[in-house]
């Protein structure tokens, strides 16, 4: 399994090579533009040509007028750069357009994986947030299982239907909790800071709820619950072994203020009760998955 891990990390780094950008912001007339448009998007080199108006403004350097536009070259291979940044200059004479004298390289310029319309070029992006650490996690969480006698990452000593109906019951308490300790924010918002926040995404799709669904949901229950949990009650026992776990997720959360630590408190109790009482990984997720879904629609109003 370890193998496995690392030729396919090696894999992810590698095809990273193939995702370079190269800049140059440009001004002209609607119709130099407009033909200097053309050639960037058909060129027969640099199949992947893009302009945008007053785009990449992250990357634009600060002697290019901001409402320049923007003309790149994308997926491209290291040696591919500097014969693309010519291309760049050439284009954008031919069209007679001004070029700004600054260019921008961006360098692992990946699709966004949250976005729909870049869903078929993401792979990637995708291999590399999401595979590398979780099998860093599955690969020490297999090592030590025997070893330790954690839970099976599939099945349960308790029936599966009421492990599950444990879950979802989870899930809901879970998200009241969190509802409580928003309104207790509100509330006390003199004494436990700003008001307990969320991640909300621009829009809801498929790939939001996957990651916010079940892939957050089954690393962290695996490394909090699964792993953290069993081998803590072994030496503390079963509650302070909760509670041990609960405050680990709240090292990040921390930082974000008292009111955000709290709710992260919270939440890790009502996860570490779904597993005592089931002693199942699925259940976890399930709870875990569960009320994050149904903070995405709450705070989206669906």
């Amino acid at each position: 399994m370890l193998a496995v891990v690392v030729l396919a990390c090696f894999h992810v780094l590698t095809a990273l090579g193939d995702h370079d950008r190269v800049l140059l912001w440009v001004e002209g007339t609607p119709a130099q533009l407009q033909s200097l448009r053309e050639r960037v998007l058909h060129h027969e080199v640099f199949a992947h040509g893009e302009t945008v108006a007053g785009g990449y403004a992250r990357h634009r350097p600060d002697d290019c007028t901001p409402g320049s536009t923007a003309i790149s070259f994308s997926r491209l291979r290291r040696f591919e750069l500097a014969a693309a940044r010519s291309t760049l200059d050439a284009l954008a004479r031919e069209a007679g357009a001004q070029a700004c004298r600054a260019h921008a390289l961006v360098y692992n310029d990946l699709p966004n994986p949250l976005d729909a319309a870049q869903w078929a070029d993401s792979l990637v992006s995708l291999l590399l947030v999401l595979f590398i650490p979780t099998g860093s996690v599955l690969v020490v969480y297999w090592a030590a299982s025997q070893q330790h006698g954690l839970p099976s990452l599939w099945r349960s000593p308790a029936p599966t239907g009421r492990a599950l109906a444990t879950g979802a019951a989870g899930a809901i308490a879970a998200f009241a909790a969190l509802q409580l300790v928003a309104a207790a924010t509100r509330a006390f918002a003199p004494w436990l800071g700003p008001e307990v926040g969320s991640w909300q995404p621009d829009a809801l799709s498929l790939p939001v709820f996957l990651l916010a669904g079940f892939y957050a949901p089954f690393l962290t229950e695996l490394s909090f619950r699964a792993w953290l949990l069993p081998i803590a009650s072994r030496a503390v026992g079963s509650v302070p072994a909760a509670l041990v776990s609960a405050l680990a997720g709240t090292a990040l959360p921390w930082s974000d203020g008292p009111g955000d630590a709290l709710a992260s408190l919270a939440f890790g109790l009502v996860m570490a009760v779904v597993f005592l009482r089931t002693r199942s990984l699925p259940a976890c997720v399930l709870a875990h998955g569960g009320c994050a879904v149904l903070s995405l629609l709450a705070g989206k109003g669906v």
